[in-house]
């Protein structure tokens, strides 16, 4: 059996080795735009020159050298797929043919319809090791740059240009930074750190045009108010170039005419298998969390049910994230900026530490830890799983796994709430 993956992030991998070692008889096709696989997540270090590329690889040693059954195409555009005679199509006409197809494209940074914006030659997106590559061009020591955004991927952005001596400004309609998964006061916490090291914030303004010189280069981004309905109060940010940060989508437009069902993502059963019964797809092409880990073992499921097994992806509680800038980590799980009048905040801080819980009918459905995470995977339990914390008589800081368990009798553990 012949089975392609279109991808070489952590999905695409995942799945090939998977099939690899599963079935000696598989033949194993891994197509990608990149040169080699490598970790976004570490893309700042690339940025501020901390780590080479080839350190940026997370392939398991040997994997692509040491494997007979393995083809790798790497640097091909994939423009189509012909589902009805199974054939991934290139963009220069060739072919690849498929008995089974992974599709795991991951995700298109998407660049707002903003005057200006699209036209300008110094504008750089933060997703692929070519986007950084082209950031460095212009990352000048001095130079001025401006990024639209200010969530987790801006401030990755930001820190590896500061650590280059860049003057970095950052936009961001929301009125706090990384809005999406801090509150006010971590936010506000890590913008101190950031500003102690040169950068600045634009906070509570959104973009209404860039200025363009006559060779079609940002010269300066126009900012007003989020809620303005006039441009009165227009404040202009000069810059060198620009960077922009604002979210991505699912990466799918080559399936256009495949008969492969789409929406805002490829549409996937649990078993990561799509509408056709030969192509599979994981991660965020196909809606599903980008999330290292989650991506990863939507690869996996989605090469054993390729290879005949029954098996679901059932990890669907994506809702996590951390970071870390300036030794300051964070951890958040859930929404803690929930608007319901049925959510009640436990606050735990101290000199070092803050630590946020939302609660809802005695369950956790949030959590923000700060200063140290040492004790995630008590959260992510508790909350995956609904576990009612009003029978635990002691503050939420203090819980410990011992907390959910008991010795019986017999002197087995069992589960105590």
């Amino acid at each position: 059996m012949k089975c392609v993956i279109i991808g070489m992030g952590p999905a695409g991998i995942a799945c090939a080795e998977t099939l690899l070692q599963e079935d000696a008889s598989v033949e194993v096709t891994i197509i990608a735009s990149d040169k080699a696989p490598y970790s976004r997540c570490m893309l700042h270090y690339y940025l501020d020159g901390e780590r080479s590329f080839d350190n940026l690889n997370f392939a398991p040693k040997g994997f692509f050298t040491d494997n007979n059954r393995l083809t790798v195409m790497p640097s091909k555009n994939v423009s189509e797929v012909d589902s009805v005679l199974k054939n991934v199509i290139f963009d220069d006409g060739t072919k690849v043919g498929y008995d089974k197809l992974l599709i795991a494209t991951g995700a298109k940074p998407f660049v707002p319809p903003i005057e200006g914006l699209h036209d300008a030659k110094n504008r750089c997106v933060f997703r692929d090791i070519d986007d950084v590559d082209k950031i460095i061009e212009n990352a000048k020591p001095n130079s001025k740059c401006v990024i639209v955004g200010a969530g987790v991927a801006a401030l990755d952005a930001a820190y590896g240009l500061l650590e280059k001596g860049v003057d970095v400004s950052l936009i961001e309609m929301f009125p706090r930074i990384s809005p999406l998964q801090l509150d006010d006061k971590a936010a506000y916490t890590y913008q101190k750190l950031f500003e102690e090291h040169g950068a600045k914030f634009y906070l509570g303004r959104r973009v209404i045009s860039v200025d363009l010189d006559e060779n079609s280069n940002a010269t300066a981004v126009n900012t007003v108010f989020a809620s303005a309905v006039s441009f009165d109060n227009n404040e202009k940010i000069p810059c060198d170039f620009l960077i922009v940060v604002a979210g991505v989508r699912p990466n799918f437009a080559f399936l256009k005419d495949s008969g492969i069902q789409t929406d805002k993502s490829i549409l996937v059963k649990r078993n990561m298998q799509s509408s056709d019964i030969d192509v599979y797809a994981a991660g965020d092409c196909a809606g599903q969390s980008g999330i290292w880990p989650n991506a990863k073992n939507q690869g996996v499921v989605a090469a054993k049910n390729m290879l005949g097994c029954k098996e679901e992806y059932t990890d669907i509680y994506a809702m996590k994230n951390t970071m870390n800038f300036y030794g300051l980590t964070t951890l958040t799980i859930g929404n803690v900026n929930v608007d319901d009048t049925n959510c009640q905040s436990d606050v735990y801080e101290d000199r070092n530490l803050y630590y946020r819980y939302v609660i809802k009918d005695n369950k956790i459905v949030a959590v923000l830890l700060q200063g140290s995470i040492a004790r995630m995977g008590i959260w992510l339990h508790i909350i995956k799983n609904n576990i009612d914390v009003s029978k635990i008589k002691k503050p939420l800081h203090k819980i410990r796994y011992s907390d959910f368990y008991k010795v019986d009798e017999k002197g087995a553990f069992e589960y105590a709430i």
